[in-house]
């Protein structure tokens, strides 16, 4: 298992490219367009982080506004390197985000999670006991993709504030 020696720093448009070849690496992350990770670090890098060994994206995890609920913050994709688990990075990564988020004023995070990923879901409930709240589940996000594949998770929400 690698050690952890790195550096966790927001995202800018610059980090486009890092990001998609670090999403395409670190399954189960959907890969999206270079479109919508420039649109994401572009228009909210100070809510998203890299975790960097070196020069090298070990770990990534993003937020965007809910434009809905102006007090909430969507927790989108979150990652670290296989190699690097296990080691308290993607909490660092999820605190690093509700942290920016909590500057920002937003005092509630939402999140959605497969059933199946159990490791997600740990490491959500841990957060949000850390910060004395409770994992609220809120209920089901289920759809057909464009693909024909049905899509299934549950969104849950925890107060930042």
């Amino acid at each position: 298992m690698a050690e952890w020696k790195s550096d966790i720093r927001s995202c800018t448009s610059k980090d486009v490219e890092g990001v998609l070849a670090f999403v395409r690496l670190c399954p189960p992350l959907e890969v999206h367009t270079a479109f919508t990770y420039w649109v994401t670090l572009s228009l909210w890098g100070d809510t998203c982080c890299v975790a960097v060994d070196g020069k090298e994206i070990i770990g990534y995890a993003s937020a965007i506004g809910d434009g809905r609920s102006p007090e909430s913050i969507y927790i989108w994709q979150v990652g670290v390197q296989e190699a690097y688990r296990g080691r308290g990075l993607s909490q660092a990564l999820i605190g690093n985000v509700v942290g920016a988020a909590r500057d920002k004023g937003f005092r509630r995070a939402q999140v959605s999670i497969a059933p199946e990923n159990t490791a997600s879901l740990g490491a959500f409930r841990r957060l949000a006991g850390v910060l004395g709240q409770d994992l609220e589940e809120l209920g089901e996000v289920s759809f057909r993709d464009s693909d024909g594949k049905d899509v299934r998770e549950i969104l849950y929400e925890f107060e930042i504030s």
